[in-house]
């Protein structure tokens, strides 16, 4: 991979080139923005590109250290991320000292999957927070000898995960930088993050990856039919990463789900409803959940547009059960529903209890077309 073929982002492409070619990288970057639109992709590829054997603004993806970097073995590349806690560890040890062959072997059948694919998120059991003794790692390393001409780069996922601690201990790291090395920040939440951290670094905003631009990399990357990546593209909401998940959980069946709750919401009684959502609750992620409430956000969109005669050619009005639901309901709220859906993905990001968003979603739908609350 190389900068051309990073998906997006033409403007910090050009910033980070720019830096390159004027040998004016910063010792330390905040890459922000939404999840799932590259920013570790961009951080590898950054790391890639200081440390390509041939020294240009672009890594050649040829050399070897490009390939050991593109495999996560380079010497010089560091990922600090989320670790569980080991069995009477101390913040003395290393990171990986006190945890069991299970959690190791678990950590590198997760960075196998990230080195396939960049966009794939980290799920490491009994993972909570980037531990001091990390951050500590990045401190002894930065002081041993470098591999070959280029760069130590430490990219750390989900920054905003580190406790007090090391926060503390990465700030006099970022207070006393070594010339050879960078540090990447990629929090969720800039926020979170201790503002004398954030003024050290020079920050990077990602924006959200266009549908045209999520659908091309579909069709090329992923070999999809146009029809399909368009579609998949208009839910993601902006996220390549969400897009990848939606292939991978098949598509179609994920939509057929989410118009099965649809229909439950607005049919079933109050008990059977909260009998459902403690069930969600039970069996679905938080992404999941989200991914279902887009389905059906963006299925509404195309009813709204189809109802209001708007000529859109990427709407696909053979959709059977859409046109039956508009025959059947002609005096629905599109409008009102869309935004129902969207302060449900808002509690969602909140951390608000699963089942009171499922019951919030059914008690206000039906008050989109005067359906009485229960009624069944």
């Amino acid at each position: 991979m190389s900068w051309s073929s990073v998906i997006g982002h033409e403007r910090v492409k050009e910033i980070l080139t720019g830096s390159l070619k004027r040998n004016r990288l910063a010792h330390a970057y905040l890459f922000t923005g939404p999840e799932g639109v590259g920013k570790y992709a961009f951080a590898l590829e950054l790391a890639k590109t200081v440390n390509c054997e041939k020294h240009l603004p672009e890594a050649c993806d040829e050399c070897a250290s490009c390939k050991k970097i593109a495999t996560l073995q380079h010497p010089n590349l560091h990922l600090i991320f989320n670790l569980p806690v080991g069995k009477s560890e101390s913040a003395d040890d290393s990171p990986l000292e006190k945890l069991s062959q299970d959690d190791i072997l678990g950590i590198q059948e997760q960075l196998r999957l990230l080195a396939e694919n960049p966009f794939y998120k980290l799920k490491i059991s009994r993972a909570n927070a980037i531990k001091i003794n990390s951050v500590r790692e990045i401190r002894r390393e930065a002081t041993l000898t470098m591999f070959g001409s280029g760069k130590k780069v430490f990219i750390i996922i989900d920054a905003d995960k580190m406790n007090d601690p090391a926060a503390n201990a990465l700030l006099k790291t970022l207070e006393e930088p070594h010339a050879d090395t960078m540090l990447i920040l990629i929090p969720k939440m800039q926020d979170a993050l201790l503002p004398t951290i954030v003024s050290r670094c020079q920050h990077i905003r990602f924006e959200s990856l266009s549908e045209d631009i999520i659908g091309k990399a579909l069709e090329e990357r992923k070999r999809l039919d146009k029809k399909t990546a368009r579609e998949i593209s208009r839910i993601a909401n902006g996220s390549y990463s969400k897009a990848l998940q939606l292939i991978d959980s098949e598509y179609q069946n994920e939509q057929k789900q989410a118009l099965d709750l649809l229909r439950l919401l607005l049919t079933r009684s109050h008990s059977e409803i909260i009998a459902v959502a403690e069930q969600i609750a039970k069996e679905k992620e938080r992404p999941e959940i989200e991914t279902t409430i887009r389905l059906l956000q963006q299925w509404f969109r195309d009813g709204m547009a189809i109802k209001e005669n708007i000529v859109n050619p990427k709407i696909e009005t053979d959709d059977i059960a859409l046109g039956k639901f508009i025959r059947a309901y002609p005096l629905w709220d599109y409008q009102r529903t869309i935004e129902i859906l969207e302060k449900a993905v808002s509690l969602l990001d909140k951390n608000v209890y699963i089942p009171l968003i499922i019951i919030e979603i059914a008690i206000n739908l039906r008050l989109a077309v005067g359906v009485t609350p229960g009624a069944r």
